[in-house]
């Protein structure tokens, strides 16, 4: 055995490894670009005889391929066993999901693009022209990625007692997109979506859209940290981060380091980073820290919007809107 096969041995019965399941983009790969040689050099030729069977590719390509790329990678994720920690890593190229949802549905799968060093360097674009993509199962990893999403849909949806979700490292690519408040990126609509972690990402607007991420039902121990949020159009972003719809969500949210800028015209705002909006249940334990806005991204009162029955639920720590260049210090001080 040469010391790449006992690499690979060794990789293929780590217990903390996984097998991984390469999605290939026929329309980006092609042998021109030498993923394919004659010579069989290629990385492509190295994948299919390194791991016969594991190379999934979109329709068109030269080997066994999909008739759509909705197809291949749903393939892919039929292919990972519960519990095993698989990847489906979806090579450098543009995908489209449509006419059916994808379904991640077996527990502790990753769904990766290339490790990159910031979301934004992402080299995999995925566009979803259907929405709801469901995720029902625990702790699933989604990273590394680029979301266009469809108007007025949320991208993902956590299934009701799906927990330990991570999402990490990616960008929601709103620009361009037409406006809707129902265009969110994950909606966590079942009850127990608990200990969910989302950081590490990036969000571009230029029209008036929905949430990041919108919460309506019993959630507990959400973390959501990292993060830029651009706004720009000329429009009004309602909600920027986080609206809380459900009437027994009941608290762990924790909020911290993120940015929030305005771009283009003056008219352009925020009227809040988060918005409570459930009937009465309590919400404990509801901080946000560290946050920073730009001049005007929202209202000096309007970074958390609560009603009556939260008004005492929700803590703010460190949290400062800028000032332009001609007022005094370095920003003002938010408070509830």
């Amino acid at each position: 055995m040469n010391l790449r096969d006992l690499v690979t041995a060794i990789e293929r019965n780590a217990t903390d490894v996984g097998q991984v399941h390469y999605v290939v983009d026929s329309n980006f790969r092609t042998q021109a670009q030498g993923w394919s040689r004659a010579d069989k050099t290629g990385p492509l030729d190295l994948w299919m005889e390194r791991e016969p069977g594991y190379v999934f590719y979109t329709s068109g390509g030269p080997i066994t391929s999909y008739a759509t790329d909705r197809a291949a990678i749903q393939a892919a994720i039929d292919e990972c066993v519960d519990f095993r920690g698989d990847v489906v890593l979806l090579t450098p190229g543009s995908y489209s999901i449509a006419t059916t949802a994808l379904a991640l549905n077996v527990p502790d799968m990753r769904f990766l693009g290339p490790r990159v060093s910031h979301p934004n360097g992402a080299r995999v674009l995925v566009t979803d022209a259907i929405g709801t993509n469901a995720i029902s199962v625990d702790r699933v990893e989604v990273g590394y990625l680029r979301f266009i999403p469809l108007t007025a849909t949320s991208i993902w949806s956590l299934s009701a007692g799906a927990d330990q979700i991570h999402m990490h490292d990616y960008v929601h690519q709103t620009e361009d997109i037409t406006g809707s408040t129902s265009t969110i990126f994950c909606t966590l609509a079942g009850n127990t979506n608990d200990y969910c972690l989302f950081e590490r990402f990036s969000q571009y607007t230029d029209a008036a859209q929905g949430p990041h991420l919108s919460v309506g039902a019993t959630v507990r121990d959400l973390v959501i940290q990292d993060f830029i949020l651009s706004h720009g159009g000329g429009t009004t972003l309602a909600i920027a981060l986080l609206n809380v719809t459900g009437a027994s969500a009941d608290g762990g949210f924790l909020i911290r380091r993120g940015k929030g800028y305005l771009r283009g015209a003056a008219s352009t705002a925020v009227t809040n980073l988060v918005r409570l909006t459930d009937t009465g249940a309590d919400i404990m334990s509801f901080s946000i820290e560290d946050f920073t806005g730009s001049v005007g991204f929202c209202a000096a009162g309007g970074l958390a919007d609560l009603n009556a029955a939260e008004t005492a639920e929700i803590g703010f720590y460190r949290n400062f809107l800028m000032t332009i260049s001609a007022g005094t210090g370095n920003g003002t001080v938010y408070t509830a």
